[in-house]
C-alpha cells in the first residue's frame, strides 16, 4: 500500500530523462538474474554489506551486485536512471530532487530507513593550531561534495557557531576525492562522513581536529527504488529488507564481524571502525520522525534559496507496502 497520495509525475519530464538517459520507465525484465543495488562505503551501509558477505541475500534467492558511490545521492541518480534497482540516501538529496534542485524525474519511493545517528557527518579542521574551532574559518576554503547531507551539516554548524556561511568560500569536491584535496592543501577544512573522515585525518602533515556531529543533526539512511521496479518487483524488495532485517539483528552481537567486513571496502582498520558503531542505531523502521527530518530539511533548503519549490508534504514519497511484509510493527507513521 502506498502511504499518503501518489506522486504526480511530470511525463514531459520523464520522456526527455529517458531520451537523453537511455531508458525508458517500463525497462525492468520479467525474470531478473541479478539485483543491482547501490550502496556507500561509510557506516550507514553496514547493515547492507554485513547482509551481502553473510549471505542473507543469497538466502532469500537474489543474486546481488554491489555498485560502490562515495555518495548517496550518486546512487539516487541510478536508481533514477534505471541504472540500479535499489540504493541508499541520506534525506538531503531526497529533498532537492523533490523541491527542483536535482532536475530529474520524481522517481523515487523510500521503502525503510536502516540507519540513525548524530554523527554521519563529520568537519575536519586541517590545522588545528591555525583554525581551533569552526569559527576560525572565515576566510578558509571548506571542501565538500554539494549535493548532500553535508550542506545540511554544514548550516547546522553555522548557526551553532554564528557563522556567516558567505564567509567561507565553499569547495565542491567528491567525498572520495576529499583527502587527497587536503593533502594538496586546496582546501582548510573538509565535511565527510564516517569512516572517510579518518582517510582525511591521516592525508594531513599538520595536527587535525575532527568535530563530529554529536550536537548539530541526526540523520536517516533510507532504501529506496524506483515507483516501476516496486511495481514489477514488490517481492524482490521484500525479500531484500528481509535480509536487512537479519542482517541488524546480527549487528548488534557481532560487531567485531561487522567491523572486519566494514575493513574490506574501506581503508580503515577493523578496530578503528569498531569505535565508530557506538552511537548509531541499526534500526529498519519508517518513522514519523523521517518525515519530520525531511520537512524540516525542505523548509531550509527553499529558506536558503538552494530549491525554488516550497516544501512538500513527504508522505507520497513513502511506501510502507513491503516493509509490512517484512516486519509491521516497524512501521510508526501516523495515519
Amino acid at each position: 500500500m502506498t502511504f499518503g497520495s501518489s506522486v504526480i509525475r511530470n511525463y514531459l519530464s520523464t520522456f526527455i530523462a529517458c531520451a537523453v538517459l537511455g531508458f525508458s520507465t517500463n525497462s525492468y525484465a520479467d525474470e531478473l538474474n541479478t539485483v543491482k543495488v547501490a550502496m556507500v562505503n561509510f557506516v550507514g551501509d553496514a547493515t547492507l554489506y554485513y547482509a551481502y558477505r553473510e549471505g542473507y541475500f543469497i538466502d532469500e534467492g537474489l543474486d546481488i551486485e554491489l555498485v560502490h558511490n562515495s555518495a548517496g545521492v550518486e546512487s539516487m541518480k541510478q536508481v533514477i536512471a534505471g541504472e540500479v534497482h535499489i540504493g541508499t540516501v541520506a534525506p538531503t538529496p531526497i529533498v532537492y530532487l523533490a523541491q527542483g534542485r536535482i532536475s530529474l524525474p520524481n522517481d523515487i519511493r523510500i521503502v525503510a530507513n536502516i540507519y540513525r545517528s548524530s554523527n554521519l557527518n563529520s568537519l575536519v579542521i586541517l590545522d588545528s593550531e591555525q583554525n581551533p574551532d569552526p569559527a576560525s574559518l572565515v576566510g578558509k576554503k571548506l571542501g565538500l561534495q554539494q549535493q548532500t547531507a553535508a550542506e545540511y551539516f554544514w548550516y547546522r554548524v553555522t548557526v551553532a557557531n554564528n557563522i556567516n556561511p558567505d564567509d567561507i568560500e565553499i569547495v565542491n569536491i567528491p567525498t572520495r576525492n576529499l583527502a587527497q584535496a587536503s593533502q594538496q592543501g586546496l582546501i582548510d577544512a573538509a565535511i565527510v562522513w564516517s569512516p572517510f573522515h579518518l582517510d582525511v585525518y591521516k592525508a594531513v602533515k599538520t595536527k587535525p581536529k575532527v568535530i563530529r556531529g554529536t550536537t548539530y543533526a541526526t540523520e536517516g539512511w533510507y532504501v529506496v527504488t524506483h515507483p516501476d521496479f516496486l511495481e514489477q518487483h514488490p517481492q524482490i524488495v521484500e525479500k531484500y529488507l528481509s535480509a536487512l532485517k537479519r542482517a541488524e539483528q546480527d549487528i548488534r552481537s557481532n560487531p567485531d564481524k561487522v567491523a572486519l567486513y566494514h575493513s574490506e571496502i574501506v581503508d580503515s582498520s577493523p578496530e578503528e571502525l569498531s569505535e565508530l558503531y557506538g552511537d548509531i542505531s541499526f534500526s529498519l523502521n519508517l518513522a514519523e520522525s523521517d518525515l519530520f527530518h525531511l520537512e524540516q530539511q525542505g523548509k531550509w533548503a527553499y529558506r536558503v534559496g538552494y530549491v525554488d519549490q516550497a516544501p512538500i508534504d513527504y508522505r507520497q514519497y513513502v511506501e510502507t507496502g513491503p516493509l509490512s511484509k517484512v516486519s509491521p510493527d516497524s512501521i510508526k507513521l501516523l495515519e
